[in-house]
């Protein structure tokens, strides 16, 4: 049912309107119920799930003129009665999504108010030890004083500043690092680790009218001006755009007197609160600033162009010496730290204490240096928000052209993020305009970055760096030639871009010099050659056939396979970059010697320069599995594909993730499935330590870990729709160069070796006939298509290509074109041929008076086309226009979009689903809320097929147990096997102890060191390498320690001895740990709380999985032994007796 309401006050927020009627509805009783305000107008609608609750609010509150009113919304009268429409059919449905979701009165929290207090002023300034008094004070350095309407409202997500009509500060409290309190002066110390969000009016007009009540005479303000403009400083307080970057700690004094204040910080313990601050019951006075901020920073900066100008001290440490002063390292003095710590002595004598462990470790991690530098170099980075910029690195980033051109020169480029102040990217948000943040990135671009007497210019981007808002920058310097380089010369270096008259696509082509390329070879020292060749094009000429991909001789490819790593060898596809060409090149064995070819018009980009090296940014080593996602389902579901297809599916994968965790077979086979602890061999050491009788999951760590990869891939089926496809795969794509297939027509080749106990694996089933071929992101309903599968006869040469799919060269037009406007230099194809599927015959064929269209609705197809011309933005440079896009409010948004519910990791790894909370009124401004109803499609179906909490709590079933833990087991049971071995006197762990300390700090040392950002922690792929690459080497290390050369064969003595000193090193590690968890068990127990273990878990998990591994193969060793000793005793047996010599 749904209620007009006629006078309401102009300009009330959806969040304001709700929160009035609150109040009318609990004391009515009723729930189910919403409401909606169109926009800056007097009138609104109340719509409720059941009539009857509809009927008791009119009886109550119903009114119409002249009658008097019955309701009133922020002290104004207005006037209620029974709407004449019938209510929005997804308004009805998100009511009864909502009324299902609800939790029982038991389980909902409590609501609380929000509380406000009238705010005095806002200081800012920075906290230290003050001598004179010996205690912790704020220094004040600007100031803003309230004569005004201020509030603090103390909201669900953080501190909400507001005053003056509209000027706003939000602090979060995520970023509250201490809050301390003041009684003399009825204030709250903010130290903060971030700095806050800024906002300006957007509509101070508007605001105006409202605030003096002139809407009556119809002055209102209809522009489409957003209500907010993100600022960079504190609005209203001119000095304090000098301190925003680097003064970080906010004083708030308040009109209350200090009971009441306090009466308020104990509110913000409530259950509803997503992060709760800490507040600190120690006393930090104020004092008036001594020393200006922005003098002493400058004086810093001209200290440091001295000394770059004389080359006293290296760059690296100035830019160190920087970034400590941007107090991203150094915190401020706080209750909770130690003043002699943060005093200059103790900054520099930290300091020298980390030198010198990292010079103690230095010779520990060289072959890990060694290794990882081969094809990475260190690179500086600097990360620009709205307010500061601040300093990172050098961190290790995968090498490019530019990087691998001047391997002396490094320090001189530098990586620039663009991000919002907490490093992720900058919200967007209709009501806020980030025009003046925009602005200043702007300034960045133009100006550059000035870093210890050094000025970082603008230098370009990769289209994948683009995607993630960063770029290049660098700085002028003499190359070891002797010339001087900067941003023009080395551009100019790169090649030939006068002929491109496009700006955008420029920028591209320049880009390409800054893919990421890990592998490169010298052609010219492999003796590989180069030539040219055309491309194939469709009879009329217009279609492009071969859109990126040449092709390289059998000679050629082995020479790359040396360059390459063991699981990437006999690849026969390679994703390149070389001179001004980008693309594919595939295996043609018909090419003799070493050579590749590349097509100059639809490879080549512009003329380069640089051909030295030929580039290999990817390469098709293995077959990828096909998942599922919603844009694919959706587009199936309109090709009328039966949804028990989808559910059948999603039910396998439901059963095999309920499966994981009953069975250790199961739980190694998903690790090994998810690439989980590969490096460490951990899925074939929970199997060994089940041969022992020992339940992994008894310890909390490693459950956790397993429970953490299930509880991932449960999120990714329900809320992304990711569901595995057996009979499908997918791969990279070229062309048949020797024009075997016909027209819609292709060839699917993938390594079908044994997946042993993988859930859900590819299966081997492919024959020929019917398949379909998709791309991601499909959006249209033809980017799905039908071919034809056909494999070639043996000895052909398309035979000798493996993992990718292969293209026919004949027909009107190319089949990748009509798959999201795909081609061949690089993209990768989805393949599907599962019979249930692939019956659908002609893709574009559908009833073209159905009502419901789904993606073939027109405005779907307006947005697949806006949707194309988005992504080529970056090469283009033609931005979509906003305005051509369906006038659609995406208010009401089907189940399956809504978020997933939060959880928590806790000590030691466990995880907690959180309660959900309401977002109250003070959030109005932040990102939007959105209303969900129940989708009936069949993606609807499958999101609620999941059902996410019963099945984590099916999995995440607590184990009984009191016993000894897994550790000291282990330990029992690997004593009785040396004992069975006779190796308890030899094995002596005692003497590698010293050893097992060092791996252990320098375990320690990279989980400081690599502490992941957020944003580092969205990039897993990289992350996933350097944990990788660590754990590998650490398992190195623990089998084998220093060695002069690691690939040198041992002999079988020497082997004896290598796998004796390993089980040695893992028992002295495994016994260290165990007392480093003691003496952490005992220091929380001494502080009465339980904290975050500080020793590595981890670490201890590699060490128990190598000594289980080497254990095995030393046995192994002796059973080998064993039988050729007797293999050779019966052969001496039975041979026969030497004849004598006759005399």
């Amino acid at each position: 049912m749904e209620v007009y309401c006629q006078g309401l006050p102009p300009g009330l927020s959806q969040a304001s309107f709700r929160s009035s009627l609150q109040g009318y509805m609990n004391a009515l009783g009723i729930t189910d119920w919403s409401c909606q305000e169109p926009g800056n107008k007097d009138f609104g609608f109340i719509i409720f799930l059941n009539v009857k609750d509809g009927l008791k609010f009119l009886r109550q509150h119903g009114a119409t003129r002249p009658q008097r009113p019955r309701l009133f919304i922020v002290k104004k009268p207005v006037y209620a009665s029974k709407g004449k429409n019938a209510p929005d059919k997804f308004m009805l449905s998100h009511l009864q999504h909502h009324s299902n979701q609800k939790p029982t009165a038991v389980d909902r929290p409590l609501e609380t108010a929000t509380p406000v207090l009238p705010l005095r002023g806002i200081d800012c300034g920075h906290s230290t030890q003050h001598r004179s008094v010996d205690a912790l004070v704020f220094v004040r350095q600007c100031y803003l004083e309230c004569d005004f309407d201020a509030t603090a409202k103390f909201g669900t997500r953080g501190l909400i500043l507001q005053y003056d009509g509209g000027f706003r500060v939000d602090i979060p409290y995520a970023i509250i690092w201490e809050m301390a309190r003041d009684p003399q002066d009825s204030a709250i110390t903010l130290i903060l680790s971030e700095v806050p969000r800024f906002f300006a009016p957007g509509r101070r007009l508007a605001d105006l009218m409202d605030r003096l009540d002139l809407s009556a005479y119809g002055w209102h303000n209809t522009s489409r001006a957003p209500k907010l403009i993100r600022a960079g400083s504190l609005q209203g307080c001119p000095e304090h755009v000098n301190y925003v970057a680097h003064c970080l700690v906010y004083r708030l004094r308040f009109w209350n007197g200090y009971h009441e204040l306090t009466q308020v910080l104990a509110t913000l313990r409530r259950p509803d609160l997503k992060q709760p601050p800490p507040v600190a019951f120690r006393e930090m006075p104020a004092i008036p600033g001594e020393t200006d901020f922005p003098s002493t920073f400058r004086d810093f900066t001209r200290r440091t162009d001295e000394l770059q100008g004389s080359g006293a001290v290296p760059f690296v440490i100035l830019f160190q010496t920087q970034a400590l002063l941007l107090f991203q390292q150094i915190p401020y003095p706080s209750p909770k730290l130690y003043p002699q710590r943060l005093s200059a002595r103790g900054i520099i004598e930290q300091l020298r204490v980390n030198e010198v462990r990292h010079r103690n470790h230095m010779g520990l991690f060289a072959g890990l240096e060694k290794a990882r530098t081969a094809r990475q170099s260190w690179v500086l980075k600097a990360i620009v928000t709205p307010t500061r910029i601040l300093l990172q690195g050098p961190d290790l980033e995968t090498n490019n052209r530019i990087l691998r051109k001047f391997p002396d020169h490094t320090d001189y480029f530098l990586r620039v993020q663009f991000s919002e102040e907490d490093e992720e990217d900058l919200f967007f948000n209709p009501n806020v305009s980030n025009d003046m943040i925009l602005k200043r990135f702007e300034d960045v671009f133009r100006n550059g970055i000035q870093i210890a007497g050094r000025v970082y210019g603008f230098l370009g981007f990769s289209h994948s760096s683009l995607r993630s808002h960063s770029a290049w920058f660098s700085a002028a310097f003499v190359d070891k030639e002797g010339n001087l380089q900067s941003s023009i010369t080395i551009i100019r270096d790169l090649g030939n871009f006068s002929k491109i008259r496009i700006p955008a696509r420029c920028a591209a082509r320049i880009g390409q010099a800054f893919s990421e390329t890990p592998y490169s070879i010298h052609l010219a020292d492999h003796g590989i050659t180069q030539s040219y060749m055309p491309d194939v094009k469709s009879p009329d000429g217009v279609r492009v056939f071969s859109d990126g991909v040449g092709t390289i001789s059998l000679e050629a490819a082995r020479a790359i396979w040396d360059v390459l790593p063991s699981q990437a060898n006999r690849a026969t596809c390679f994703q390149i970059r070389w001179a001004g060409a980008k693309g594919m090149l595939s295996l043609d064995t018909r090419l003799t010697g070493r050579q590749f070819r590349i097509r100059k018009e639809s490879m080549e980009k512009f003329e380069g320069t640089d051909s030295a090296d030929l580039e290999i940014c990817d390469m098709s080593s293995k077959p990828m599995r096909f998942f599922l996602n919603q844009q694919i389902i959706k587009i199936l579901e309109d090709l009328h594909v039966d949804e028990s297809w989808f559910l059948r599916l999603q039910k396998q994968e439901l059963d095999s993730l309920k499966r994981i965790t009953e069975t250790t077979e199961g739980t190694a086979a998903f690790l090994h499935a998810h690439d989980v602890g590969s490096e460490a061999d951990l899925p074939k050491f929970l199997k060994r330590l089940h041969k022992r009788k020992i339940d992994y999951r008894t310890d909390p760590f490693l459950r956790s870990l397993v429970e953490s990869v299930v509880l991932r891939e449960l999120r990714l089926l329900k809320h992304k729709a990711r569901i595995p496809v057996r009979k499908g795969v997918t791969l990279f794509g070229v062309m048949d160069e020797t024009g075997y297939l016909e027209p819609d027509e292709v060839y699917v080749t993938f390594d079908q070796t044994s997946q042993g106990n993988i859930p859900n694996p590819i299966e081997n089933t492919l024959k020929d006939g019917v398949v379909l071929v998709t791309r991601s992101p499909a959006l249209h309903p033809g980017d799905i298509q039908v071919a034809l599968q056909k494999t070639p006869p043996k000895g052909h040469p398309l035979r000798a290509l493996r993992n990718c799919i292969i293209f026919s060269q004949k027909g009107d037009r190319d089949l990748p074109s009509k798959l999201s406007g795909g081609d061949l230099d690089g993209d990768i194809y989805n393949i599907i041929w599962d019979p249930e599927v692939t019956e659908v015959k002609r893709l574009h064929l559908i009833i073209a008076d159905k009502k419901n269209e789904g993606t073939m609705d027109s405005d779907c197809l307006k947005l697949a086309e806006l949707h194309s011309s988005a992504v080529d933005f970056s090469k283009t440079g033609a931005a979509v226009d906003v305005s051509l896009m369906p006038n659609y409010k995406a208010r009401f948004r089907p189940d399956f979009l809504s978020p997933a519910p939060l959880t928590q990791v806790y000590d030691r790894g466990q995880i907690e689903f959180l309660d959900p909370s309401d977002d109250r009124a003070d959030e109005e401004d932040g990102p939007p809320n959105h209303t969900y109803y129940r989708s009936e499609k069949i993606l609807g179906k499958l999101y609620r097929n999941v059902d996410e909490k019963k099945i984590w709590s099916s999995i995440h079933k607590p184990i009984p147990y009191d016993g000894p833990s897994v550790w000291d087991q282990m330990l029992g049971v690997v004593r009785k096997e040396l004992g069975e071995l006779r190796l308890e006197r030899e094995i002596q762990w005692q003497r590698e102890a010293q050893m097992a300390h060092d791996l252990q700090e320098g375990g320690a040392i990279f989980h400081k060191t690599s502490k992941p950002s957020q944003r580092q922690r969205d990039c897993a792929i990289k992350l996933r390498v350097r944990i990788g690459e660590i754990t590998a080497w650490l398992v190195d290390q623990l089998r084998s320690g220093p060695r002069v050369q690691p690939d040198a064969v041992a002999a079988p003595a020497d082997k004896t001895a290598v796998r004796m000193r390993a089980i040695e090193l893992c028992l002295a590690c495994l016994h260290i740990s165990r007392e480093r968890e003691a003496d952490d068990d005992a220091k929380h127990m001494r502080r009465g709380r339980r904290g975050p273990a500080e020793y590595l878990q981890s670490f201890r998990v590699i060490a128990a999985a190598t000594l289980l591994r080497e254990l095995d193969r030393y046995r192994f060793d002796l059973q080998e032994t064993e039988r050729r000793q007797q293999q050779e005793t019966a052969e001496a047996t039975s041979a026969p007796p030497p004849r004598g010599r006759r005399r």
